[in-house]
């Protein structure tokens, strides 16, 4: 249920910023972010906790930090190197995918096999 509350308070939110800004101006910065695709780089890193990140650059200038497993509630970092990289992989194919819109879903990580079981427990916990 908090699942649903945050994606329809996030939609709302785009939609806000979407009636606010400019419509050539979002149409321009999608265009840049287009056109700067194929420069994607990726990079893991560890985390305070000990685990795994991963940072996403586009011409070599950061594009997303990654500091905890995206698309589930809590704060997981990824316990393994290969589950970070992967991970970015992912969302690297995501951003070609939407012209450099980002996002995941839990089903996809979870297909993926980045997700531990703790992190299962927890989401089903939640919603």
């Amino acid at each position: 249920m908090k699942n649903i509350l945050h994606l329809l308070l996030i939609g709302l939110f785009l939609i806000i910023s979407a009636c606010n800004t400019n419509n050539s101006e979002t149409s321009q910065n999608i265009e840049k972010i287009r056109d700067n695709l194929d420069t994607i780089t990726t990079q893991t890193f560890r985390t305070d906790d000990g685990g795994w990140g991963y940072d996403i650059l586009i011409n070599g200038k950061p594009y997303i930090h990654q500091t905890i497993i995206p698309a589930v509630s809590g704060r997981f970092s990824f316990k393994t190197k290969e589950d970070a990289r992967k991970t970015a992989a992912h969302i690297v194919t995501i951003l070609l995918k939407n012209n450099g819109l980002p996002g995941t879903t839990f089903s996809e990580l979870d297909s993926l096999g980045v997700l531990y079981p703790e992190v299962i427990e927890y989401q089903n916990n939640v919603e």
